[in-house]
Protein backbone atom coordinates (compact mmCIF):
# COMPACT_ATOMS: atom_id res chain seq x y z
CA UNK A 1 0.00 0.00 0.00
CA UNK A 2 1.30 3.43 -0.93
CA UNK A 3 1.58 5.93 1.87
CA UNK A 4 -0.29 9.16 1.10
CA UNK A 5 1.53 12.41 1.71
CA UNK A 6 -0.36 15.38 3.11
CA UNK A 7 0.73 18.95 3.82
CA UNK A 8 -0.38 20.55 7.06
CA UNK A 9 -1.22 24.21 6.49
CA UNK A 10 -1.78 27.12 8.80
CA UNK A 11 -2.12 30.69 7.51
CA UNK A 12 -1.71 33.92 9.50
CA UNK A 13 -1.86 37.55 8.43
CA UNK A 14 0.35 39.58 10.78
CA UNK A 15 1.82 43.06 10.98
CA UNK A 16 5.14 42.27 12.67
CA UNK A 17 8.38 43.05 10.87
CA UNK A 18 10.51 40.25 9.47
CA UNK A 19 13.25 39.15 11.84
CA UNK A 20 15.85 37.78 9.44
CA UNK A 21 18.97 36.59 11.21
CA UNK A 22 21.56 37.30 8.49
CA UNK A 23 23.16 40.69 7.84
CA UNK A 24 22.89 42.32 4.44
CA UNK A 25 20.90 44.66 2.20
CA UNK A 26 18.85 44.55 -0.99
CA UNK A 27 20.37 45.93 -4.19
CA UNK A 28 18.36 46.73 -7.34
CA UNK A 29 19.66 46.52 -10.89
CA UNK A 30 19.42 45.21 -14.45
CA UNK A 31 21.45 42.24 -15.76
CA UNK A 32 20.81 42.41 -19.52
CA UNK A 33 21.27 45.37 -21.88
CA UNK A 34 23.20 46.49 -24.96
CA UNK A 35 25.14 49.52 -26.16
CA UNK A 36 26.36 50.72 -29.54
CA UNK A 37 29.31 48.35 -29.12
CA UNK A 38 26.90 45.60 -30.26
CA UNK A 39 23.34 46.19 -31.47
CA UNK A 40 22.11 48.84 -29.06
CA UNK A 41 21.25 52.39 -30.14
CA UNK A 42 22.99 54.37 -27.35
CA UNK A 43 26.56 54.88 -26.14
CA UNK A 44 27.80 53.68 -22.78
CA UNK A 45 27.69 57.18 -21.28
CA UNK A 46 23.97 57.59 -22.00
CA UNK A 47 23.12 54.13 -20.70
CA UNK A 48 25.04 54.60 -17.45
CA UNK A 49 23.29 57.94 -16.87
CA UNK A 50 19.90 56.33 -17.51
CA UNK A 51 20.65 53.45 -15.15
CA UNK A 52 21.66 55.90 -12.43
CA UNK A 53 18.43 57.83 -12.96
CA UNK A 54 16.49 54.62 -12.23
CA UNK A 55 18.06 54.43 -8.79
CA UNK A 56 19.92 51.22 -9.58
CA UNK A 57 22.39 49.99 -6.99
CA UNK A 58 24.18 47.72 -9.47
CA UNK A 59 24.29 47.41 -13.23
CA UNK A 60 26.00 45.61 -16.09
CA UNK A 61 26.09 46.09 -19.88
CA UNK A 62 26.07 42.74 -21.70
CA UNK A 63 27.00 43.45 -25.29
CA UNK A 64 26.90 40.51 -27.71
CA UNK A 65 30.21 38.70 -27.98
CA UNK A 66 29.88 38.24 -31.74
CA UNK A 67 31.34 41.76 -31.88
CA UNK A 68 34.36 40.58 -29.89
CA UNK A 69 37.74 40.30 -31.62
CA UNK A 70 39.73 37.49 -29.98
CA UNK A 71 43.40 37.65 -29.02
CA UNK A 72 43.67 41.45 -29.26
CA UNK A 73 42.26 42.40 -25.86
CA UNK A 74 39.02 41.95 -24.04
CA UNK A 75 35.56 43.44 -24.76
CA UNK A 76 35.83 47.14 -25.59
CA UNK A 77 32.80 48.06 -23.46
CA UNK A 78 34.91 47.48 -20.37
CA UNK A 79 37.71 49.85 -21.41
CA UNK A 80 35.34 52.68 -22.34
CA UNK A 81 36.09 55.44 -19.81
CA UNK A 82 32.34 56.09 -19.59
CA UNK A 83 31.84 52.63 -18.07
CA UNK A 84 32.18 54.11 -14.62
CA UNK A 85 29.80 55.14 -11.85
CA UNK A 86 30.11 56.72 -8.44
CA UNK A 87 26.53 55.71 -7.62
CA UNK A 88 26.26 52.09 -8.77
CA UNK A 89 28.22 48.87 -8.43
CA UNK A 90 29.27 47.98 -11.96
CA UNK A 91 29.69 44.34 -12.92
CA UNK A 92 31.54 43.22 -16.04
CA UNK A 93 29.57 41.17 -18.52
CA UNK A 94 28.95 39.89 -22.03
CA UNK A 95 26.16 38.06 -23.80
CA UNK A 96 27.45 34.71 -25.07
CA UNK A 97 25.80 34.75 -28.49
CA UNK A 98 25.42 31.67 -30.70
CA UNK A 99 22.84 30.19 -33.05
CA UNK A 100 22.09 27.54 -30.40
CA UNK A 101 21.26 30.08 -27.71
CA UNK A 102 22.39 33.10 -25.71
CA UNK A 103 23.66 33.43 -22.15
CA UNK A 104 24.59 36.27 -19.84
CA UNK A 105 28.06 36.18 -18.28
CA UNK A 106 28.81 38.37 -15.27
CA UNK A 107 31.76 38.90 -12.96
CA UNK A 108 32.85 41.45 -10.41
CA UNK A 109 35.95 42.51 -12.37
CA UNK A 110 37.26 42.21 -15.94
CA UNK A 111 38.06 38.60 -16.84
CA UNK A 112 39.86 36.83 -19.69
CA UNK A 113 37.40 36.16 -22.50
CA UNK A 114 39.38 34.36 -25.22
CA UNK A 115 38.73 30.84 -23.88
CA UNK A 116 35.04 31.64 -23.35
CA UNK A 117 34.79 32.92 -26.90
CA UNK A 118 36.51 29.77 -28.17
CA UNK A 119 33.76 27.76 -26.46
CA UNK A 120 31.29 29.99 -28.31
CA UNK A 121 32.70 29.23 -31.75
CA UNK A 122 32.82 25.52 -30.82
CA UNK A 123 29.20 25.73 -29.56
CA UNK A 124 30.14 24.28 -26.17
CA UNK A 125 28.00 25.94 -23.48
CA UNK A 126 29.05 23.45 -20.81
CA UNK A 127 32.70 24.33 -21.37
CA UNK A 128 31.92 28.05 -21.38
CA UNK A 129 29.98 27.73 -18.12
CA UNK A 130 32.84 25.77 -16.55
CA UNK A 131 35.40 28.39 -17.54
CA UNK A 132 33.22 31.20 -16.21
CA UNK A 133 32.78 29.32 -12.93
CA UNK A 134 36.54 28.82 -12.60
CA UNK A 135 36.96 32.59 -12.96
CA UNK A 136 34.48 33.25 -10.15
CA UNK A 137 31.71 34.46 -12.45
CA UNK A 138 28.21 33.33 -13.42
CA UNK A 139 26.82 31.84 -16.66
CA UNK A 140 23.08 32.50 -17.01
CA UNK A 141 20.94 31.18 -19.88
CA UNK A 142 19.02 34.03 -21.56
CA UNK A 143 15.47 34.04 -23.01
CA UNK A 144 15.37 30.24 -23.53
CA UNK A 145 12.01 30.33 -25.37
CA UNK A 146 12.67 33.36 -27.56
CA UNK A 147 11.80 32.14 -31.08
CA UNK A 148 14.87 32.12 -33.33
CA UNK A 149 17.02 32.93 -30.28
CA UNK A 150 15.75 30.07 -28.12
CA UNK A 151 18.08 27.86 -26.09
CA UNK A 152 18.44 24.86 -28.39
CA UNK A 153 21.13 22.75 -26.73
CA UNK A 154 19.46 21.37 -23.59
CA UNK A 155 20.08 21.89 -19.90
CA UNK A 156 22.14 18.83 -18.99
CA UNK A 157 25.15 20.73 -17.65
CA UNK A 158 25.97 22.86 -14.63
CA UNK A 159 24.79 26.46 -14.82
CA UNK A 160 23.84 28.60 -11.83
CA UNK A 161 21.19 30.93 -13.28
CA UNK A 162 18.53 31.39 -15.94
CA UNK A 163 16.65 34.45 -17.19
CA UNK A 164 13.05 33.61 -16.28
CA UNK A 165 11.78 37.09 -17.22
CA UNK A 166 13.05 38.89 -20.31
CA UNK A 167 11.81 42.39 -21.14
CA UNK A 168 10.71 41.96 -24.76
CA UNK A 169 9.25 38.50 -24.17
CA UNK A 170 7.33 39.70 -21.11
CA UNK A 171 5.77 42.51 -23.11
CA UNK A 172 5.05 40.55 -26.27
CA UNK A 173 3.58 37.43 -24.66
CA UNK A 174 0.29 37.46 -22.79
CA UNK A 175 1.70 34.82 -20.40
CA UNK A 176 4.99 36.22 -19.15
CA UNK A 177 5.39 33.16 -16.88
CA UNK A 178 6.01 30.79 -19.82
CA UNK A 179 9.71 30.31 -19.10
CA UNK A 180 8.93 29.83 -15.42
CA UNK A 181 6.40 27.06 -15.96
CA UNK A 182 7.89 25.45 -19.07
CA UNK A 183 11.62 25.54 -18.33
CA UNK A 184 12.53 26.72 -14.83
CA UNK A 185 10.09 24.78 -12.68
CA UNK A 186 10.75 21.44 -14.44
CA UNK A 187 14.46 21.97 -13.77
CA UNK A 188 13.72 22.67 -10.11
CA UNK A 189 11.50 19.60 -9.92
CA UNK A 190 14.43 17.50 -11.17
CA UNK A 191 16.40 18.48 -8.08
CA UNK A 192 18.44 21.37 -9.47
CA UNK A 193 18.83 24.66 -7.63
CA UNK A 194 19.00 27.35 -10.32
CA UNK A 195 18.59 31.06 -9.63
CA UNK A 196 15.88 32.81 -11.63
CA UNK A 197 16.72 36.38 -12.70
CA UNK A 198 15.19 39.08 -14.86
CA UNK A 199 16.67 41.29 -17.57
CA UNK A 200 15.28 44.13 -19.65
CA UNK A 201 17.35 43.13 -22.71
CA UNK A 202 17.32 46.86 -23.49
CA UNK A 203 18.50 47.72 -27.02
CA UNK A 204 16.64 50.98 -27.73
CA UNK A 205 17.27 53.68 -25.14
CA UNK A 206 16.59 56.63 -27.45
CA UNK A 207 13.58 54.97 -29.10
CA UNK A 208 11.51 53.54 -26.29
CA UNK A 209 8.28 51.81 -27.27
CA UNK A 210 7.12 49.66 -24.34
CA UNK A 211 5.27 47.14 -26.48
CA UNK A 212 8.49 46.28 -28.33
CA UNK A 213 11.53 47.77 -26.58
CA UNK A 214 11.33 47.75 -22.78
CA UNK A 215 13.38 50.35 -20.98
CA UNK A 216 16.05 49.61 -18.41
CA UNK A 217 14.73 47.94 -15.29
CA UNK A 218 11.71 46.32 -16.91
CA UNK A 219 12.03 43.94 -15.17
CA UNK A 220 14.38 44.76 -12.28
CA UNK A 221 16.39 42.17 -10.40
CA UNK A 222 16.86 42.60 -6.64
CA UNK A 223 19.81 40.88 -4.93
CA UNK A 224 20.31 40.41 -1.20
CA UNK A 225 24.03 40.85 -0.55
CA UNK A 226 26.14 40.76 2.58
CA UNK A 227 28.58 43.24 1.04
CA UNK A 228 28.08 46.44 -1.01
CA UNK A 229 30.37 45.35 -3.85
CA UNK A 230 30.48 43.30 -7.01
CA UNK A 231 31.53 40.11 -5.25
CA UNK A 232 28.54 40.42 -2.94
CA UNK A 233 26.15 40.85 -5.88
CA UNK A 234 27.63 37.83 -7.71
CA UNK A 235 27.48 35.76 -4.53
CA UNK A 236 23.88 36.81 -3.86
CA UNK A 237 22.81 35.71 -7.34
CA UNK A 238 24.77 32.47 -7.01
CA UNK A 239 22.98 31.73 -3.73
CA UNK A 240 19.52 32.52 -5.13
CA UNK A 241 18.99 35.49 -2.81
CA UNK A 242 17.05 37.17 -5.59
CA UNK A 243 13.59 38.51 -6.32
CA UNK A 244 12.25 40.28 -9.42
CA UNK A 245 9.90 43.22 -9.84
CA UNK A 246 8.11 44.23 -13.04
CA UNK A 247 9.75 47.67 -12.96
CA UNK A 248 12.15 49.59 -10.69
CA UNK A 249 9.24 51.14 -8.79
CA UNK A 250 6.77 48.24 -8.57
CA UNK A 251 6.18 46.51 -5.23
CA UNK A 252 7.89 43.22 -4.57
CA UNK A 253 7.94 40.41 -2.02
CA UNK A 254 10.61 38.99 0.24
CA UNK A 255 10.37 35.38 1.39
CA UNK A 256 11.77 33.78 4.56
CA UNK A 257 11.50 30.57 6.59
CA UNK A 258 11.75 29.55 10.25
CA UNK A 259 12.36 25.87 11.08
CA UNK A 260 12.59 26.26 14.87
CA UNK A 261 9.30 28.00 15.59
CA UNK A 262 11.04 30.81 17.49
CA UNK A 263 10.22 33.68 15.11
CA UNK A 264 13.84 33.84 13.94
CA UNK A 265 13.94 33.41 10.19
CA UNK A 266 17.28 31.81 9.34
CA UNK A 267 16.40 30.96 5.73
CA UNK A 268 15.48 33.14 2.80
CA UNK A 269 14.72 32.66 -0.89
CA UNK A 270 17.49 30.59 -2.47
CA UNK A 271 18.34 28.71 0.73
CA UNK A 272 17.88 24.97 1.26
CA UNK A 273 16.42 23.29 4.34
CA UNK A 274 17.62 19.70 4.79
CA UNK A 275 14.68 18.38 6.82
CA UNK A 276 11.41 17.51 5.07
CA UNK A 277 9.52 15.94 7.97
CA UNK A 278 9.18 18.95 10.25
CA UNK A 279 6.81 21.88 9.94
CA UNK A 280 8.28 25.02 8.38
CA UNK A 281 6.89 28.49 9.02
CA UNK A 282 7.18 30.71 5.96
CA UNK A 283 6.86 34.48 5.94
CA UNK A 284 6.09 36.76 2.98
CA UNK A 285 6.87 40.44 3.37
CA UNK A 286 5.50 43.09 1.01
CA UNK A 287 7.88 45.90 0.08
CA UNK A 288 6.19 48.90 -1.54
CA UNK A 289 2.53 49.47 -2.19
CA UNK A 290 -0.07 48.97 -4.89
CA UNK A 291 -3.75 48.31 -5.47
CA UNK A 292 -5.58 45.00 -5.35
CA UNK A 293 -2.50 43.05 -4.30
CA UNK A 294 -2.41 39.38 -3.38
CA UNK A 295 0.15 36.62 -2.94
CA UNK A 296 0.21 33.32 -4.79
CA UNK A 297 2.12 30.59 -2.92
CA UNK A 298 3.47 27.93 -5.28
CA UNK A 299 4.76 24.55 -4.12
CA UNK A 300 6.41 22.29 -6.71
CA UNK A 301 4.79 24.26 -9.52
CA UNK A 302 1.25 24.10 -8.10
CA UNK A 303 -0.59 26.79 -6.09
CA UNK A 304 -0.64 25.78 -2.45
CA UNK A 305 -3.92 27.57 -1.76
CA UNK A 306 -7.07 27.58 -3.84
CA UNK A 307 -7.07 31.39 -3.90
CA UNK A 308 -4.28 33.99 -3.61
CA UNK A 309 -3.85 35.52 -0.15
CA UNK A 310 -4.66 39.22 0.22
CA UNK A 311 -1.78 41.49 1.20
CA UNK A 312 -1.45 45.28 1.41
CA UNK A 313 0.73 48.05 2.80
CA UNK A 314 -1.50 48.14 5.89
CA UNK A 315 -1.15 44.37 6.34
CA UNK A 316 2.21 43.74 4.68
CA UNK A 317 3.12 40.33 6.11
CA UNK A 318 1.67 36.86 5.71
CA UNK A 319 2.76 33.68 7.47
CA UNK A 320 1.88 30.11 6.61
CA UNK A 321 3.08 26.77 7.91
CA UNK A 322 3.57 23.63 5.86
CA UNK A 323 5.25 20.26 6.29
CA UNK A 324 6.89 19.18 3.00
CA UNK A 325 7.26 15.42 3.75
CA UNK A 326 9.30 15.07 0.57
CA UNK A 327 11.59 17.20 -1.59
CA UNK A 328 9.79 20.45 -2.35
CA UNK A 329 10.36 24.02 -3.40
CA UNK A 330 8.20 26.99 -2.39
CA UNK A 331 8.14 30.30 -4.24
CA UNK A 332 5.99 33.45 -4.24
CA UNK A 333 4.34 35.56 -6.93
CA UNK A 334 2.87 38.95 -6.09
CA UNK A 335 -0.27 39.72 -8.08
CA UNK A 336 -1.92 43.02 -8.96
CA UNK A 337 -5.41 41.92 -9.87
CA UNK A 338 -4.78 38.78 -11.90
CA UNK A 339 -1.34 39.79 -13.24
CA UNK A 340 1.97 38.79 -11.68
CA UNK A 341 4.21 41.78 -10.93
CA UNK A 342 6.88 40.28 -8.64
CA UNK A 343 8.53 36.88 -8.29
CA UNK A 344 10.79 35.35 -5.64
CA UNK A 345 13.26 32.56 -5.94
CA UNK A 346 12.33 29.38 -4.07
CA UNK A 347 13.08 28.19 -0.60
CA UNK A 348 14.08 24.54 -1.03
CA UNK A 349 13.31 21.63 1.31
CA UNK A 350 15.12 18.32 0.97
CA UNK A 351 17.45 19.59 -1.75
CA UNK A 352 21.21 19.32 -1.62
CA UNK A 353 22.52 21.87 0.87
CA UNK A 354 26.17 21.96 -0.12
CA UNK A 355 28.22 24.95 0.94
CA UNK A 356 29.02 27.11 -2.06
CA UNK A 357 32.78 27.37 -2.54
CA UNK A 358 32.73 31.13 -2.98
CA UNK A 359 31.48 31.56 0.59
CA UNK A 360 34.56 29.83 1.95
CA UNK A 361 36.75 31.90 -0.38
CA UNK A 362 35.04 35.03 0.90
CA UNK A 363 35.87 34.14 4.52
CA UNK A 364 39.54 33.97 3.58
CA UNK A 365 39.49 37.08 1.40
CA UNK A 366 37.94 39.17 4.19
CA UNK A 367 41.20 38.71 6.12
CA UNK A 368 43.16 40.52 3.42
CA UNK A 369 43.82 44.24 3.05
CA UNK A 370 45.44 46.30 0.29
CA UNK A 371 47.53 49.48 0.70
CA UNK A 372 48.43 52.12 -0.35
CA UNK A 373 45.53 52.96 -2.62
CA UNK A 374 45.84 55.17 -4.66
CA UNK A 375 49.46 54.24 -5.30
CA UNK A 376 52.37 55.29 -7.49
CA UNK A 377 54.82 52.37 -7.49
CA UNK A 378 53.61 49.36 -5.53
CA UNK A 379 50.75 47.71 -3.67
CA UNK A 380 51.11 45.77 -0.43
CA UNK A 381 48.84 42.80 0.17
CA UNK A 382 48.43 42.15 3.90
CA UNK A 383 47.64 38.43 4.24
CA UNK A 384 46.24 37.55 7.68
CA UNK A 385 44.83 34.18 6.62
CA UNK A 386 47.93 32.10 7.51
CA UNK A 387 47.23 30.30 4.26
CA UNK A 388 48.57 30.35 0.72
CA UNK A 389 46.67 32.78 -1.49
CA UNK A 390 46.72 33.51 -5.21
CA UNK A 391 46.94 37.12 -6.38
CA UNK A 392 46.26 38.36 -9.91
CA UNK A 393 46.87 41.94 -11.04
CA UNK A 394 44.40 42.69 -13.87
CA UNK A 395 43.93 45.67 -16.17
CA UNK A 396 40.59 47.10 -17.35
CA UNK A 397 40.66 44.85 -20.42
CA UNK A 398 40.71 41.77 -18.21
CA UNK A 399 44.33 40.90 -19.02
CA UNK A 400 46.33 39.36 -16.17
CA UNK A 401 49.53 41.40 -15.83
CA UNK A 402 51.07 39.63 -12.83
CA UNK A 403 50.30 36.49 -10.85
CA UNK A 404 51.67 35.63 -7.41
CA UNK A 405 51.03 32.67 -5.12
CA UNK A 406 52.33 33.09 -1.59
CA UNK A 407 51.68 32.37 2.08
CA UNK A 408 53.71 35.39 3.25
CA UNK A 409 52.04 37.81 5.61
CA UNK A 410 53.12 40.81 3.50
CA UNK A 411 53.24 40.48 -0.28
CA UNK A 412 54.40 43.38 -2.46
CA UNK A 413 53.23 43.82 -6.07
CA UNK A 414 55.33 46.21 -8.16
CA UNK A 415 53.42 48.65 -10.39
CA UNK A 416 56.15 51.16 -11.25
CA UNK A 417 56.22 50.22 -14.96
CA UNK A 418 52.46 50.44 -15.43
CA UNK A 419 50.61 53.40 -16.89
CA UNK A 420 48.38 55.58 -14.74
CA UNK A 421 44.81 54.33 -14.51
CA UNK A 422 42.54 51.73 -12.93
CA UNK A 423 43.65 48.16 -12.13
CA UNK A 424 42.23 45.28 -10.12
CA UNK A 425 43.78 42.85 -7.68
CA UNK A 426 41.87 39.58 -7.44
CA UNK A 427 42.42 37.27 -4.48
CA UNK A 428 41.77 33.51 -4.82
CA UNK A 429 39.90 34.26 -8.04
CA UNK A 430 37.10 35.75 -5.93
CA UNK A 431 37.70 38.88 -3.87
CA UNK A 432 38.48 41.93 -6.02
CA UNK A 433 40.11 45.21 -5.02
CA UNK A 434 40.04 48.25 -7.32
CA UNK A 435 43.45 49.97 -7.46
CA UNK A 436 44.17 53.47 -8.78
CA UNK A 437 47.69 54.03 -10.17
CA UNK A 438 48.63 57.72 -10.09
Amino acid sequence: MKKKLFSILTVFVITANVCFSQTGNWYKGDLHSHSTYSDGDSPVSSIIANAESKGFNFYVITDHDNTYTPYVGNPITWSDTAYHSNNMILLYGMEWTTDIGHAGIWNSAPFPYDSIFAANTAKQPAKAASIVKSQGGLFSINHPLNGALLWDVGYDFEFPSIEILNGPISYLLSNNNSVITTVWEPLLMSGKRITGVGGSDMHKLSYWLPSVYPNLGSPSTWVYSAEPNGEGIIDGIRNGHVCISNSPTDPRCEFFADIHGNNTFNYMMGDAIADTNSAVTFRVNLVGSGSNLSVKVIKNGIPLFSQPLAISSSNPTIEFTDTPYQRAFYRIELLSGSSSISWTNPIYCGYQTETIAAVASNDIANQISIYPNPTQNLVNVQNNTHETISINLINVCGQTLKSVTSSDELITIGMETLSKGIYFIKINNYKTFKIIKQ
